[in-house]
């Protein structure tokens, strides 16, 4: 699979490490919703203040477990599942899902998205047990997340650690598919735009494999969360696309050189 997650011409490590600093803000964000805020107003507990960064430490240690190598890419892995995986899930089915999710990932030799394929995992079990609910931010908090997300994109598109087209063409289809439907709940979908789909090792390189990219998985996603109308639509979404992403850049390519296509849409080799 496509080896190029950041394409600054930077160092890698130092490239992942500000997409860090981006992610420990959705982290202290989640943190503050889930855990400090309740408890300040005499609800929740502490063990739900402390539970996402217990999902961060869980899932760096299988990390390291299975791949036996200190990688920025865990740090950044680990951050993500944090900050996604729902908060009512046990821990033992989440140590699960990581491991199962990790395993695949590692006897795959790196072929298949470790992050991926756990949620996939967890949320598939949680939605046969009718127990996958996802974070719903009201109130000021819908603000500052909206912000969080504003200040990532900007970010991320300044540093040159984004794949800008297939960030758009995801965002304008998604936002199309919720002007029909009147029905859809873009949290998750746009962190994951920013953090998994758009800019990952698993996605298309070429420029307009990027635009495809982004077709196919809207496409993906209307099919699994309207058609089947599955409560893990995105993370099946961003699976079926990512084991796509070679299919997708080569289809691509083949028709940047075919002659016709070049000719009507003045496709030029990227």
């Amino acid at each position: 699979m496509n080896n190029t997650f950041f394409r600054s011409g930077n160092d890698v490590d130092k490239d992942n490490y500000k997409i860090v600093f981006l992610l420990l803000l959705f982290l202290l964000f989640r943190i503050f919703y889930i855990g400090i805020y309740p408890f300040i107003n005499g609800e929740g507990n502490l063990y739900l203040v402390f539970k996402p960064v217990i999902f961060y430490i869980i899932y760096y240690l299988i990390l390291m477990l299975f791949n036996k190598k200190n990688d920025s890419y865990y740090i950044v892995s680990s951050l993500i599942i944090s900050f996604i995986v729902p908060i009512n899930i046990s821990l033992y089915v989440f140590i699960i899902g990581s491991i199962i999710g990790v395993f695949i990932d590692y006897i795959s030799k790196n072929r298949i998205n470790n992050v991926t394929i756990t949620l996939l995992l967890i949320t598939i079990y949680l939605s046969i047990n009718n127990n996958y609910i996802i974070d719903i931010y009201s109130g000021i908090f819908i603000y500052i997340y909206i912000l969080l997300l504003f200040i990532s994109l900007i970010y991320l598109n300044m540093n040159k650690l984004i794949k800008t087209r297939l960030f758009l063409i995801s965002l304008i289809n998604i936002i199309l598919i919720t002007i029909i439907n009147n029905n859809f709940i873009f949290d998750i979908v746009i962190f994951c735009l920013l953090f998994i789909v758009s800019d990952n090792r698993y996605s298309p390189i070429t420029k307009y494999g990027q635009l495809l990219g982004g077709i196919i998985f809207c496409i993906f996603i209307y099919i699994f969360k309207y058609i089947f109308e599955l409560e893990y639509f995105l993370y099946l979404s961003i699976f079926s696309y990512e084991l796509l992403s070679i299919a997708i850049d080569y289809f691509s390519v083949k028709l940047c050189d075919n002659k016709v296509i070049s000719f009507l849409f003045s496709f030029h080799k990227n």
